[in-house]
């Protein structure tokens, strides 16, 4: 037999061998169909998200490469860091053409694909050429792979796996993910073109992330919207990569090295990265991270030799980051500065130099160039802003652009003093800010701010524990550069703004400059090896703790979702996300326009959103409010025709606004639906009757005390810091004898949560008022009894 078998031909040995696994397939197939419907297995939907996400990609690095090698001299850099600078490169190419297409109104299927098409193959001839030349220099000379390296890498390699088992789920979308970064391309996708956003503060902030996303939003052949959700974190997941790819090309850099391997794993020694509000988790924090090692490098090659073509990646790297958050000033300010220095010096030099007349213009031009580069990049930002609110830094300097619109009466107070959470702003004289600012740039690794995590000191400490390596390494001219712009952008962010999860958008820098001190200290020998073990030993022990506390329930999710066939429940495995959402979202029109009261989460409604808490939106305010026809007669001005909100859940910003919004939705009466504790109600197309201005009893309400109040006296914002707010007195005392509370006409009752009421008040409000809304540990609203106008 065996005789037999080697003398078959190779094509007959070849159709048995094909023969035996088409049929094998099929019998296999048939047993598992049984078990579990194939069409139904979660593989090919992941597969799916794989390959679209590859998709862009491969779009992002082939536009690059034809960007960066072929007209930036991209050729001359070595592999891994052409590859980031390319990427970076491409995206910013991908956002800006994203920026026109919605202009236009083009998003949709047909286009997201050409796009990404056409992207990918515009540069693959460079890509093609790009693969030949690696692999011969492969061939020369191979790499070889030791013991230490390759657990090092396996070690990299189980962390990283655990972060995507952590974003696997859809769950693993975090609030300000299902409040903004996740709605905006819902919406832009949805109506095929960007829009406005006037109800919605949060949505009106750079958007390069959101628009990266709006391509994946806008794909076809998904199926189920919670698919969508679950490519974007694979598209975000596949940015961390590629800044995992930059801190290794940032460490080969910094220590003037090709051969440096492994440093990527180095991120780990920052274990933030698997803490809430730190992890990815569809935000936009770490897509901006992702620019700042690009910018760095490029900054760094363009010290190198001061010349337009090196100074363009480095400008496009700091246009992409600032497009996807302001805060990429914090790092983009040092490192323009460094390259303003060496400019200066270089013009210094030349200014006596014989024959260098070309030269000295040349370099007159770069500084203004790349001012007027990044401009030109960002413009798309604020040229929107400008045709949809008359202010291109919307939300931001409404005190300075006066004109803006919408705007409701105290819009730059309510923004100012509400949006931006002053808890986090340093106080005091700017001497006294920078003061806190420099000792934040060597402390915030040990006292966290704004944390989630006990204000465990989990960020990671080396950066700042290493500083005094810079001393004993050696080739450290870059690693310098990294440290001084690494200290000066935290300086920046502790006198501006004093969140931690906006270190991420620079984290990479800390990374990369810690990870070459590092290996810099273990060049040094057995005993610097010896010496540093315990340092970064402490680092990796008290980590190792942060992996596993913050992320768990997330890998969890992954798991249930992916034994969610095997359990049975393959055909309703999506059902459970956002399913509150979902049902209210289809239980309303098309065309519905969403009143969301006083919260901000929406992701799964798709449907046209604007919120009426002050302080987060310039287009709603209840000051000119004295009751419910008011309020509907405003909101039909808006276009409003839906109201969505949770009793009980937050009261609004004022009384004034409580009393008429709970007053309307009595009268609306029945919800269209319910779920998960919301309501939404339908406005109807009759206005409510008309009725005199309201007037209000409070009864130990904290600021207003006890008294009758008209409705418009109620209208302070709760929201606002305690100094700002400002209580009106009461028209009357409050009654308490039976006789006066016999003749009180009121409209409304709001009691307070400590008052303690007498047995003639709690026998008014049985008799003539209903409970209309109730806040735990605050306090409660009553509402006339309909049909009693007259109060008896």
């Amino acid at each position: 037999m065996p005789r037999l078998v080697r003398s078959l031909p190779r094509p007959v040995a070849l159709a048995i061998v094909l023969c035996t696994s088409v049929f094998g397939v099929l019998i296999y197939a048939s047993y598992l169909q049984e078990s579990y419907p194939i069409r139904r297995w979660l593989a090919w939907r992941v597969l799916g998200l794989w390959g679209y996400t590859a998709f862009c990609n491969l779009a992002w690095l082939s536009s690059g490469a034809l960007i960066v090698r072929r007209w930036l001299g991209g050729r001359e850099l070595p592999h891994l860091e052409a590859a980031v600078a390319s990427v970076a490169v491409g995206v910013l190419a991908f956002t800006e053409i994203m920026y026109a297409a919605g202009a236009v109104g083009a998003y949709g299927p047909v286009f997201s694909l050409a796009l990404a098409t056409l992207l990918s193959l515009s540069g693959l001839p460079e890509l093609v050429r790009w693969w030949r030349t690696l692999r011969e220099e492969r061939r020369a000379a191979p790499a070889s792979v030791g013991t230490p390296l390759l657990l090092l890498w396996v070690l990299g390699g189980a962390l990283t796996l655990w972060l995507y088992l952590g974003l696997f789920s859809p769950d693993a979308v975090n609030y300000d993910a299902r409040w903004g970064h996740f709605t905006i391309p819902q919406d832009y996708a949805r109506e095929g073109r960007m829009v406005a956003f006037p109800g919605d503060y949060s949505k009106n902030v750079p958007q390069l992330a959101a628009l990266l996303r709006t391509w994946c939003f806008s794909l076809p052949r998904l199926g189920h919207p919670v698919l969508r959700w679950m490519l974007a974190l694979h598209q975000e997941f596949s940015l961390f990569l590629w800044t995992l790819a930059g801190v290794a090309a940032a460490v080969r850099f910094m220590l003037e090295d090709q051969k440096v391997r492994g440093a990527w794993v180095a991120f780990y020694l920052f274990p933030i990265i698997f803490v809430y509000d730190h992890n990815l988790g569809g935000a936009a924090d770490h897509i901006a991270a992702f620019f700042a090692l690009p910018g760095l490098v490029a900054a760094g090659r363009l010290l190198e030799r001061l010349e337009w073509r090196r100074a363009s990646v480095m400008v496009a790297c700091m246009a992409g980051a600032f497009l996807t958050k302001y805060q990429a000033f914090y790092w983009m300010v040092p490192l323009l500065a460094v390259v303003a220095g060496a400019w200066a010096l270089r013009l210094f030099r030349l200014r006596k130099a014989e024959g260098a007349a070309a030269e000295r213009r040349a370099s007159w031009l770069l500084l203004p160039c790349i001012g007027a580069g990044i401009a030109l990049l960002v413009m798309p930002h604020f040229l929107r802003n400008w045709v949809f609110y008359r202010n291109p830094l919307f939300p931001f300097a409404q005190q300075v652009f006066t004109g803006t619109r919408p705007s409701i009466d105290q819009a730059a107070l309510l923004f100012g003093n509400i949006f931006v959470d002053t808890n986090w702003v340093p106080v005091g004289s700017t001497l006294e800010r920078l003061k806190h600012a420099l000792g934040l740039a060597f402390t915030f690794s040990f006292e966290p701010h704004y944390s989630f995590s006990g204000n465990a000191p989990v960020f990671g400490s080396l950066f700042t524990l290493l500083l005094p390596g810079l001393l004993c390494i050696q080739r450290r001219r870059y690693v310098l550069l990294g440290a001084l712009v690494g200290l000066v952008t935290l300086v920046f962010w502790g006198f501006t703004f004093n969140v931690d999860r906006n270190l991420q958008v620079f984290m990479p820098l800390l990374v990369a400059t810690t990870a070459a001190i590092l290996i810099g200290i273990l060049r040094l020998g057995w005993l610097a090896r010896l010496a540093i073990a315990p340092l970064v030993l402490l680092q990796i022990i008290w980590g190792a703790d942060a992996v596993f506390y913050s992320s768990s329930s997330r890998v969890q999710g992954a798991m249930a979702l992916m034994s969610s066939g095997h359990d049975g429940g393959a055909a309703t495995r999506f059902e459970a996300y956002q399913a509150p959402f979902r049902q209210i979202g289809k239980a309303l029109p098309e065309n519905a326009k969403v009143l969301l009261h006083m919260s901000h989460v929406s992701l799964g409604v798709d449907r046209e959103i604007v919120l009426d808490w002050a302080g987060f939106q310039g287009l709603i305010s209840y000051n000119r409010v004295h009751g419910m026809r008011e309020l509907a007669e405003l909101y039909r001005s808006l276009g409003i025709t839906h109201l969505l909100y949770s009793p009980g859940e937050r009261s609004d910003s004022s009384l004034q606004g409580e009393v008429a919004f709970q007053a309307l939705v009595r009268w609306v009466g029945k919800p269209l639906a319910a779920a998960g504790g919301m309501r939404v109600l339908r406005l109807p197309k009759a206005l409510p009757p008309s009725e005199p201005p309201y007037r209000v009893l409070t009864l130990d309400m904290p600021g207003y005390g006890s008294g009758v109040f008209p409705i418009e006296r109620l209208g302070t914002i709760e929201y606002l810091p305690e100094k700002l707010r400002a209580y009106a007195a009461p028209e009357a005392p409050p009654p308490n004898g039976a006789a006066e509370l016999a003749g009180l006409d009121v409209q409304a009752v709001v009691v307070g949560a400590a008052a303690k009421l007498a047995p003639a008040q709690k026998a008014l409000l049985a008799k003539r008022y209903d409970l209309a809304a109730r806040y735990g540990g605050g306090h409660s609203v009553y509402l006339r009894k309909a049909g009693n106008p007259s109060g008896s």
